[in-house]
């Protein structure tokens, strides 16, 4: 292993995973075999989740943006302005891309031919339920009285 050089560190990180990935075995820990379609092996991906999970609500609770963890979160929210500005870029290119497709604006899964929707079935009906929460939220909030 290189020196405390970080250059060298990521170059030699980089070739071991590509190794690891080139003889079929997890990157991270290179023992086990991957699961299929990954590049992890059940068990570094568990400790991977968990960990992200942890460090998700350590930010959370401290006010930090959940995402970069470098700039506090926008009043109310979660992250910073500057990570959901970037999110939102993201899923209105994304939305774009499926709507250019043809397929549902939603999970991408193909519409039917003579779908006039933007939303396949089962996204339609998920919307639906969400809307319908979301109003039945306001209502009460509307009704009770203010302290």
């Amino acid at each position: 292993m290189p020196s405390n050089d970080p250059e060298k560190k990521y170059r030699y990180d980089m070739e071991r995973r590509q190794k690891r990935r080139l003889l079929g075995l997890c990157i991270c820990c290179g023992a086990h075999k991957p699961i299929k379609g990954r590049a992890y092996c059940a068990n570094c991906r568990d400790t991977q989740l968990y960990c992200k999970a942890v460090r998700r609500e350590r930010r959370k609770a401290a006010g930090i943006c959940t995402v970069c963890g470098s700039r506090p979160a926008a009043p109310g929210k979660i992250r910073c302005e500057e990570c959901s500005r970037k999110n939102n870029q993201l899923t209105r290119s994304l939305i774009e891309r499926r709507r250019a497709a043809g397929v549902c604006t939603g999970c991408g899964r193909k519409l039917p031919a003579d779908s006039l929707y933007k939303y396949c079935p089962i996204c339609r009906e998920k919307q639906r339920q969400y809307r319908r929460r979301y109003r039945e939220q306001q209502r009460e909030r509307e009704a009770r009285p203010d302290d």
